[in-house]
């Protein structure tokens, strides 16, 4: 009954800050691209069906053209990898599925939120009711409502690492297979899963001495491994499309200024994650300090190793990766805020059976959460609307059109059968309309305007 009332209150909270927070207007870039995507069937993402040889997106990324010229010749080959963002397709199977029972763009963003609360189930009996609360009642987990994998990677990666933390206390078998299985779907879900697997391979090398590794074990690990991939991604051992996307990534990170939103500086990045969940920063300093201050003295250190290992590897060793991901978007802050939440929980373990402190700490996330949230609560882009109701009012949604460059994949997914063009900005037109024939430009801004015949509207 502890437990029901616990989970009670939990979701609770998480329902008063979740409650209108999901976007209700048209899809944006990154979802009209997945959502295209999952229209293609399971099969088309399973076998990346069609997409660009190797050695032709090789070519193609050292010839390294114009964005929208680079983005026009992988679009024109229909490219499934692209198509995802380069990332795995586990996330685009899910959409494939809940497409079928969500009737709109604000019901199928709202089953994002299924993958918070399985995390926050497993966070509450594996680390308690102030982990769960610290995890569930956060900005960074309430305000990514927009159709996008990162939801579902921080759901494997937690599991992963509580399965590791259980490979480093008991050193069965069963638990490091686990740990295996669950960085395959980590893998088949974002390219920052080589921070999973590194992070398995080191908590791996530590309990050596428990797990005894022998040629039995690596064979079942790797074998697990590359067949849950060959089950859920072929494509990506068979046409080598992770490949691709790691290459992709890096490319992004090195030569592309603003890849992950708005250009921001690292110092603005980093202000923004503390001040919206400054609860769960300052909570972690005060546990960390707490341990260090138990653990110095020589006669208090306890053999084995801390339960809080695996996830504060993983933690460190994703922030270094994702160290130039310069962006205000918090689902970013996904792929390592649940490990630092689930570091704080143990750390503090023992205060859960202080009511008061839980419960103290609980509600201060719970208010900061509540006021980050409630005043940018998500509105539709009025701007988009007018884009798709031009398109289909005045009947283009079969032409030729020259388009913004960003609007592109709305356009896409909402008119499937018109042909686009895209322009970095409008000083490009003139130039190309003079290279190819259209049957109307389409002008930006607000209020949304194209040209038909010549003429303005």
């Amino acid at each position: 009954m502890k437990h029901v009332a616990a989970l009670v209150i939990l979701f609770a909270g998480f329902f008063v800050l979740a409650r209108g927070n999901t976007d209700y207007g048209p899809y944006g870039y990154d979802e009209a691209d997945y959502m295209f995507a999952a229209s293609r069937g399971v099969s088309a993402n399973l076998f990346d069906s069609p997409t660009l040889p190797l050695p032709q997106f090789l070519q193609m990324g050292l010839h390294r053209g114009s964005r929208s010229e680079m983005s026009e010749a992988i679009r024109s080959a229909n490219d499934m990898v692209f198509y995802r963002h380069w990332h795995g397709p586990l996330y685009i199977d899910w959409l494939e599925v809940t497409s079928r029972f969500a009737s709109s763009e604000p019901a199928m963003r709202a089953w994002t939120y299924v993958f918070p609360v399985l995390a926050g189930v497993w966070i509450y009996f594996a680390a308690g009711f102030l982990g769960a609360a610290l995890f569930l009642w956060s900005y960074p987990v309430v305000a990514s409502t927009e159709l996008a994998p990162h939801q579902l990677f921080a759901l494997c990666s937690l599991a992963t690492l509580f399965l590791l933390a259980k490979v480093m206390e008991t050193g069965e078998r069963r638990f490091w297979y686990g740990a295996v299985f669950t960085t395959a779907l980590a893998f088949c879900t974002l390219e920052v899963a080589f921070v999973v697997i590194l992070t398995v391979m080191v908590c791996g090398h530590l309990v050596r001495d428990r797990l005894h590794p022998d040629l039995g074990l690596a064979a079942k690990s790797i074998g697990l491994f590359v067949g849950t991939v060959l089950v859920i991604w072929p494509a990506a051992w068979l046409k080598l499309s992770f490949v691709k996307a790691y290459l992709f990534m890096a490319y992004l990170a090195v030569f592309r200024k603003g890849a992950w939103g708005p250009n921001i500086t690292l110092w603005d990045t980093w202000w923004g994650r503390f001040s919206t969940s400054p609860v769960q920063w300052i909570v972690l300093a005060v546990a960390a300090g707490l341990m260090i201050y138990q653990l110095a003295p020589v006669g208090n250190r306890r053999a084995g190793y801390h339960p809080a290992l695996p996830f504060a590897l993983f933690a460190v060793l994703m922030i270094a990766a994702t160290f130039r991901v310069n962006s205000q978007f918090p689902r970013y802050t996904l792929t390592f805020f649940p490990a630092v939440v689930v570091i704080t929980a143990i750390l503090l373990k023992e205060y859960n059976r202080r009511s008061l402190v839980v419960g103290a700490i609980a509600a201060a996330a719970f208010v900061t959460a509540y006021l980050e949230i409630v005043p940018r609560r998500q509105a539709h882009d009025p701007a988009l609307y007018a884009l798709v109701n031009l398109i289909r009012d005045n009947h283009l949604g079969d032409k030729h059109l020259l388009v913004p460059q960003g609007a592109i994949p709305q356009i896409h997914y909402y008119f499937p059968a018109t042909t686009l063009k895209g322009y970095p900005d409008e000083t490009a037109i003139p130039n190309d309309l003079k290279q190819m024939g259209v049957d109307a430009v389409i002008y930006g801004g607000n209020p949304v305007r194209y040209r038909l015949g010549g003429v303005a509207h």
